[in-house]
């Protein structure tokens, strides 16, 4: 998975979840954003089933130094991927802001591989959501995934680099 906006959804903490929709235009109701904070937080017991899923993700360095819902909620998030680094499975890779080569500019997107199914992306931008089938687009956009792979920092240096900014504050 790839991330230029915002933290993925799945390493998301409950309040910066929240902060997320109430800063959605137009304005979402109390209600709506309860109900989708709630299956979103539903959604991350995927990370602690066994067995374990296969996740990457790849995370623009200005997603970690952009301090949606303020100082509080951005501390706890970075404490957050912190502790989800730790985990054995998942892999958190940042690319940082000094690469003057970044193979993920054309936006984010999600490769599922389910078992034993081909493999499917999966975009959205501005609330359009759109599944990708063909196999010869699939190819393409797990091609530039390795690519961004690449030239991301590997595990260690991303929760170094994280933990960097967290002490900058």
């Amino acid at each position: 998975m790839t991330n230029w906006a915002a933290i993925p959804g799945l390493l998301q903490t409950e309040a910066y979840i929240r902060a997320l929709y109430e800063m959605r235009r137009p304005v979402l109701s109390p209600e709506q954003i309860d109900e989708w904070v709630a299956a979103r937080l539903a959604r991350q017991d995927i990370l602690a089933r066994w067995p374990l899923p296969v996740v990457t993700w790849a995370v623009d360095e200005s997603v970690l130094r952009r301090p949606l819902g303020g100082w509080d909620v951005h501390k706890e998030q970075l404490q957050h991927l912190l502790k989800i680094g730790q985990m054995r499975g998942p892999e958190l890779q940042v690319m940082p802001l000094d690469r003057m080569s970044h193979a993920g500019m054309s936006g984010s997107f999600i490769l599922l591989t389910p078992p034993n199914r081909p493999q499917i992306g999966y975009a959205a931008a501005q609330h359009v959501n759109r599944l990708i089938t063909d196999p010869a687009e699939v190819r393409n956009m797990a091609a530039r995934y390795s690519s961004i792979r690449a030239q991301a920092l590997g595990l260690r240096e991303s929760l170094a680099l994280i933990e960097a900014i967290l002490g900058e504050r």
